[in-house]
């Protein structure tokens, strides 16, 4: 749980617990070394799980209550790799197959709409499997895009880590899931702000805010509010798909 919330496990991978190489009190001979990066706070998480009856909420809630977790992906002077352990910053994770889709879906207002006992599911994470998106319609590219970003199905293994790769990036510069969900003709986000009489300023607002959930910095506010001159739409269009396929 610490790791699928704190990007960085105790043990990596998290699976692999070595029962006789938990207790630093207790060391393995050499060449052993004590397994996990923080013995002390793993024990301290341990007995508070044990003591509040093995509640997998009050853990979660614990963890993200804690100012580790709070923490600034950004870290204040020059970065040593031996402070991993300590978890002195916010470490980046890279999105999983659902998340990234279904983030795509709610940044442009544009969901799914896969077909699924006899409703239509507006998200990835509605489905039970990969075997769920079906081979028609965008559901091959879905799966596509889905298995660049660590989605395992029953044909392929998923790939191991915590990395981009070129993969993603091509599959998410030239996918129809991203490409097609920018447009104006998609009846989606872009369309809704472009068809309304709101600014080229409240546009370019409403685009980072559902995408980044933030506001633009004056200077990116700039560039984009000249594209939105120049044409509303494919300007918007473009803000759209630049701002998903930022790193």
């Amino acid at each position: 749980v610490w790791g699928r919330l704190m990007t960085v496990a105790f043990v990596e991978p998290f699976d692999g617990f070595d029962l006789d190489r938990l207790d630093p009190k207790n060391p393995p001979p050499a060449p052993w070394t004590v397994q996990p990066s923080y013995p002390a706070l793993l024990e301290a998480l341990a007995a508070d799980f044990r003591k509040n009856g093995y509640r997998l909420h009050h853990l979660i809630k614990s963890i993200m209550k804690s100012s580790a977790y709070q923490l600034s992906a950004k870290f204040p002077g020059e970065w040593d790799d031996k402070y991993t352990s300590y978890y002195v910053r916010k470490y980046i994770r890279v999105l999983t197959g659902p998340e990234l889709v279904d983030t795509i879906a709610a940044a442009t207002d544009k969901p799914v709409g896969i077909p699924y006992s006899g409703m239509t599911a507006k998200r990835v994470k509605q489905l039970v499997g990969t075997e769920d998106l079906g081979r028609r319609g965008q559901g091959p590219a879905i799966d596509a895009l889905m298995q660049s970003f660590y989605q395992s199905n029953r044909r392929t293994p998923p790939p191991e880590g915590n990395k981009a790769s070129t993969l993603q990036a091509m599959l998410m510069m030239r996918s129809a899931v991203v490409s097609d969900r920018v447009l104006a003709s998609s009846k989606g986000r872009i369309n809704e702000l472009v068809s309304s009489d709101r600014s080229a300023d409240e546009i370019i607002e409403e685009i980072f805010l559902a995408t980044l959930a933030r506001r633009p910095t004056a200077g990116a506010a700039d560039v984009a509010r000249r594209a939105l001159e120049k044409d509303r739409t494919s300007g918007a269009e473009n803000l759209q798909w630049a701002l998903l396929n930022t790193p």
